[in-house]
């Protein structure tokens, strides 16, 4: 019998697999699973060198698939020199710009720095005068040095005025709609505040790039926090639309810094990456292609470590479907009317399909959900049986219609709960569950917290960080909420034949849990801790434990 590298024994492992079988033991040898079944089975394995862990009863789950997780940012947001700005750290102006004070003193003149959780609520000047922030309100705490702020959701940025002088924007500079609103005062020069992509990138070319080493250094940094959390696979948003984005962290280069680390042996959680293509940032049927078109990729030595096959679309901020104009969000594509911005969308989408990119597109509102369903659906019955797998991301405003077109053309639901714990609130997963539809569960991190525990804390017991229940009709059955962090996400990415769930053949990507989240109460589940991860049958992160 074939002697294995490491063999897990005593345990409570959830495979996750079709019949949702538990099993005592695991065999791992070359980064797969060798044999799942009983501990005396399992030891008929064991070899001279063969690892033995004792897991005393502890419960294995597959390793967390995070399909929504902005990685490269939030491994810059992860770095010393990172300003985070959070609502108990500063309540007023004073506070706020000593947040920031606190990194500029340390840094050398006319360096970069980059923060995020700024919001308008978080200060109360602004509240109490009724105004939007400009960057005469951080000038103190910048000393002089360019500042980029981001808000939690990356769609509004506030900068310093030495930002605004070192990337040339004056009251002259004009952006186009569909580029984002550059706020102005009175004058005409801009207050340093900007909504959307294409506005942050004309700042932020100015700005400093992470390239090389420094971009690996913050990749790695991303995936050992990730590894604390169980996580073993995940999406990232990145490509040659993000270059001038937040140091470069939503631009090729992470691409490319992935595939340097899988060659050297360092990747310790799978990629799959959702290519940000629209040129500047700006979202249109041309920048989306010219950006296809001009973007190059990595030569992918092994895509189930690292691929990229999926474009992410930003279709539309809150675009709802009956509000009255000026309080029913936006699209994020050109055009004169809803109208025609919706068939720039729906263009953009049908032939993204007909290339043969699976297509990931970001959607809060009603009106974008029935555009983006519709196209989609009219691209699969033109060009069926192509198995792309489109889905939807946050898909916050669907209806019963959308579901079944959903359905019936295999277009998936990319979800984050967390933001259902964070904030309360309906979040109505279980509708999109019980209609038929595949949802797939991300944190949406650094503007949530990547700790899945509070998501799925949140989809079993609708009980929020405040304390409050929300709507405990809608809770999911734990095992339907496992899956949605597991195995739906992989199916999702087109990995589902080696990960996802812990079977023979598959990947030995696991997590050990301290407490059995299948025996405890429900709201208590937020608290469990990751004690091992194991990804490709090596540990990746291991807690002050014996095991």
């Amino acid at each position: 019998m074939h002697k294995a590298d490491t063999i897990l024994i005593n345990g409570v492992i959830c495979t996750v697999d079709p019949a949702f079988r538990f099993v005592q033991a695991l065999v791992v040898d070359g980064g797969r699973i060798l044999y799942c079944g009983n501990t005396s089975q399992a030891l008929k394995y064991r070899g001279e060198e063969t690892k033995i862990i004792d897991l005393e009863g502890k419960l294995v789950l597959p390793g967390t698939f995070d399909a929504h997780i902005h990685a490269a940012f939030a491994g810059l947001s992860l770095s010393p020199d990172f300003v985070k700005v959070e609502p108990e750290d500063a309540c007023n102006l004073k506070e706020f710009n000593e947040r920031i004070r606190e990194k500029a003193e340390k840094l050398p003149e006319d360096t970069w720095i980059i923060g995020w959780g700024f919001k308008t609520w978080q200060v109360e000047e602004w509240a109490k005068e009724d105004r939007l922030p400009t960057w005469k309100d951080i000038e103190e705490g910048s000393m002089g040095h360019p500042v980029i702020l981001n808000d939690g959701g990356l769609h509004t940025m506030l900068v310093s005025r030495r930002a605004l002088e070192l990337a040339g924007i004056t009251k002259d500079t004009v952006f186009k709609k569909e580029e984002g609103t550059m706020f102005r005062f009175e004058d005409g020069s801009p207050t340093g505040l900007f909504t959307d992509f294409g506005t942050q990138a004309a700042v932020g070319r100015a700005a400093h790039h992470l390239v090389g080493d420094e971009m690996d250094e913050c990749l790695m940094r991303m995936q050992r926090q990730m590894n604390s959390y169980g996580i073993t696979s995940h999406n990232d948003i990145v490509g040659i639309g993000g270059n001038d984005m937040c140091f470069g962290t939503y631009g090729e280069e992470a691409i490319h810094g992935y595939e340097r680390l899988r060659r050297s042996g360092k990747l310790t959680a799978r990629v799959f990456v959702n290519i940000l293509a629209g040129k500047g940032g700006v979202q249109s049927y041309d920048t989306i292609f010219e950006g296809i078109g001009e973007m190059r990729l990595p030569e992918f030595g092994d895509k189930e470590w690292v691929r990229a096959d999926a474009v992410k679309v930003f279709g539309d901020d809150g675009w709802e479907r009956d509000l009255p104009p000026g309080q029913n969000g936006y699209c994020m594509f050109p055009g004169e009317t809803p109208e025609e911005q919706g068939k720039e969308l729906a263009k953009t989408l049908k032939e993204l399909h007909h290339r043969g990119w699976q297509t990931a597109t970001h959607l809060t509102g009603g009106r974008g959900i029935d555009v983006a369903v519709d196209a989609l659906s009219e691209a699969e019955e033109e060009e069926p049986g192509r198995d792309l797998r489109h889905f939807i991301l946050h898909a916050s405003g669907s209806s019963r219609e959308n579901i079944k077109k959903c359905v019936r053309h295999g277009i998936g639901c990319g979800a984050q709960a967390v933001g259902g714990y964070e904030f309360g609130g309906e979040t109505d997963y279980k509708v999109l569950l019980d209609g038929g539809m595949l949802v797939a569960e991300g944190s949406d991190a650094p503007a949530l917290p990547m700790n899945w525990m509070k998501g799925l804390h949140f989809l079993v017991s609708r009980k929020a960080k405040d304390g409050k229940v929300y709507h405990p009709e809608m809770a999911i059955d734990i095992r339907e909420a496992v899956r949605m962090y597991t195995i739906y996400p992989a199916w999702q990415n087109h990995a589902e034949d080696f990960c996802g769930s812990l079977e023979v053949g598959k990947c030995a990507d696991l997590q050990v849990l301290e407490r059995n989240i299948f025996e405890i109460p429900a709201d208590e589940i937020e608290h469990v801790r990751v004690l091992m991860t194991m990804c490709g049958g090596k540990i990746v992160y291991r807690d002050c434990i014996d095991l």
